[in-house]
């Protein structure tokens, strides 16, 4: 005859304790705020005050410094340059001859046709004189009125390729790229150099056009510059009626406020709208 032994007491000690262990609540313990760890809010503040799009004086985006006014200057005829002086990097000013070609053909040329005006408009002089005295038909009168017309537009015609012969500086800048060389021959439309005015400046902003209606001229806003670490102010002045369809932006130009002397174009920097 067979007898079953009861469990011992150590053995059904660990059993309850198994149980225990089994059947308890588990509690995840997060971090609050004021201790060691960040609540989210602390973290996502901190992207946001890292980020080059959102900053705590508003919204910000990137500009550009472009020149207002910026030109290359061609060739009005075809001929030999017999004066350049100018060099990439060099001033001017407003007026100041940049390049000169050799016209002696065409100054003569035009020589021609203010003597010839003259003649015909002393022909026509004597015609009308002699109109008066019944001595000269009306016809004849009126053919010698068409030739001095025709003079007067060869007078034209040679004046203006003579105003060619000589550039002048369209306004105040810096030669920024220099295509030929004198005692070149070059031909008409031929680039001869590239001008910018470097001094007077305005900045480029290409802006998301869900926000058109809080960017209007007059607006000011600061514009702090990658290359010098200046803080300049600035306030739109137009924006260009015209969206991209696919990035959803839109271009916005602003002039600077009082802008130190230092500034080039092409430097870029961090645009900031306040609130």
């Amino acid at each position: 005859m067979c007898t079953r032994k009861t469990p011992g007491k150590l053995y059904v000690f660990f059993v309850s304790v198994w149980v225990l262990l089994v059947s308890a609540p588990v509690h995840f313990v997060f971090p609050q705020s004021g201790q060691n760890g960040q609540s989210v809010d602390e973290i996502m503040s901190a992207i946001n005050s890292a980020t080059p799009a959102r900053n705590s004086q508003g919204e910000s985006f990137r500009g550009q410094l472009r020149p207002i006014n910026f030109t290359q200057i061609s060739a009005g005829l075809d001929g030999k340059l017999i004066r350049f002086p100018v060099r990439a990097g060099n001033r001017v000013e407003e007026g100041d001859i940049i390049a000169e070609f050799n016209c002696a053909v065409e100054r003569a040329n035009n020589t021609i046709e203010v003597a010839q005006e003259e003649a015909a408009s002393r022909r026509v002089q004597i015609n009308e004189r002699l109109r008066e005295l019944n001595n000269m038909s009306e016809l004849e009168l009126a053919l010698s009125r068409s030739e001095l017309d025709v003079a007067r537009a060869e007078v034209d015609r040679t004046s203006s390729i003579v105003s060619e012969c000589v550039i002048r500086a369209p306004f105040s800048g810096t030669v920024t790229e220099k295509f030929v060389e004198a005692f070149q021959f070059v031909s008409r439309g031929e680039m001869l150099l590239e001008l910018t005015d470097t001094r007077n400046l305005e900045i480029e902003m290409v802006l998301p056009s869900l926000n058109l209606n809080r960017y209007q001229a007059g607006q000011r806003f600061e514009f702090l510059i990658d290359e010098t670490d200046q803080t300049v102010e600035a306030v739109i002045d137009r924006v260009v009626n015209v969206i991209d369809p696919v990035s959803q932006t839109i271009r916005v130009i602003g002039t600077l406020v009082d802008p130190p002397t230092n500034l080039m174009p092409g430097m870029s920097g961090v645009v900031f709208f306040p609130e």
